[in-house]
Formats: C-alpha cells, sequence, structure tokens
C-alpha cells in the first residue's frame, strides 16, 4: 500500500516535472518533519522509504549548438591573445585558471597515422595532478596561426602573455 510520501513523489515528479535528485531532496525534508510531529507525540502512520524514481543519467549541455556558434563568432572579433585563449577554452574543455597559466612548453603534437596531428595540452591541474588535455582538431589551424603570427613576435614564456613577463588573467 502507499503512503502520504508515496502520493508527494508522484506529485513532485508528475505535477512539478521534478527532477529525482530534487525530489530526494525534499522527501528528505519531509522525513524529517514528520520525524519531529512524531517525536511530539502526534499519531502519525507513514512508512519514510518511497519509492523515487530513477532517470539515466545524462551528460548536462553546457552551450548549446546556437550559443556555442555565438560564442565563436564573437570571438573572432577579440584581441590576442585573448581570442585565441577563448578558442582554446571552448574547444578543449579546460578550466580557465588553467589555460592562463600554459606555458609554450605545454602543448603536446601527437602525431596518429589514421587520425592525423592532434593537439593536447599538458595541464598542472586541481591538487597539483599533472594531466593532459586532448583539444578538438579544428583548433590545429588556429593554434598553428597563432603560435606563428602573433605569438611568434613577443618573448617569453607564457602560451597566452599577459603585461609585464606575466600571463593574462582568468579576469582578462
Amino acid at each position: 500500500s502507499s503512503g502520504l510520501l508515496d502520493h508527494y513523489v508522484e506529485w513532485l515528479v508528475n505535477n512539478q516535472k521534478l527532477k529525482p535528485s530534487t525530489v530526494h531532496v525534499l522527501v528528505v525534508g519531509a522525513q524529517q518533519y514528520l520525524r519531529w510531529r512524531i517525536r511530539r507525540g502526534d499519531n502519525i502512520r507513514e512508512m519514510f522509504k518511497p519509492d523515487i524514481p530513477k532517470l539515466p543519467h545524462q551528460t548536462p549541455i553546457i552551450l548549446s549548438s546556437d550559443a556555442l556558434d555565438l560564442y565563436l563568432r564573437v570571438v573572432e572579433d577579440w584581441h590576442e591573445p585573448v581570442r585565441t585563449a577563448l578558442l582554446v577554452l571552448a574547444m578543449t574543455g579546460i578550466r580557465s585558471s588553467e589555460l592562463v597559466g600554459l606555458r609554450l612548453g605545454d602543448i603536446r603534437v601527437l602525431r596518429d597515422g589514421e587520425l592525423g596531428i592532434w593537439i593536447a595540452l599538458d595541464v598542472m591541474g586541481k591538487g597539483r595532478k599533472q594531466r593532459i588535455i586532448p583539444a578538438l582538431q579544428s583548433i590545429n589551424p588556429i593554434l598553428h596561426e597563432y603560435l606563428k603570427g602573433w605569438r611568434a613576435e613577443r618573448d617569453g614564456q607564457w602560451l597566452f602573455p599577459g603585461q609585464k613577463d606575466k600571463h593574462v588573467t582568468t579576469r582578462t
């Protein structure tokens, strides 16, 4: 037999269209409230374990295709090195704090007979863990143009140099 919490879950999922994770949080709150009422001496006969539906994990979409297209069009008009940094950001998924700290030596060129040339970034991530981030192949000509053009005319170790021998900031 279904109890009050089962009906509550059904209402939250079907009528309110809430995700199971949200439903779970609300049910936990309702359970705590009912336990408090029982401790006060109220006669509540509900069971506290309703069936919360499980949904298959879905990868979240950070940017829709239209939003990404707009982002790429807007970035094209920016000045260097910010333009290329923002393109690399979109084509790798790298954290912005990791992106700005990239050095020229952190670029890896990987060759594969079937896939061609791939660019990967050697990054010192959170917790001082080293990781390699592959880039979409469409970044190859962008980085090539940047490195042979604007970046070749500047000194220093940073892939995206800022002012006074420092890298660009995440705020930039």
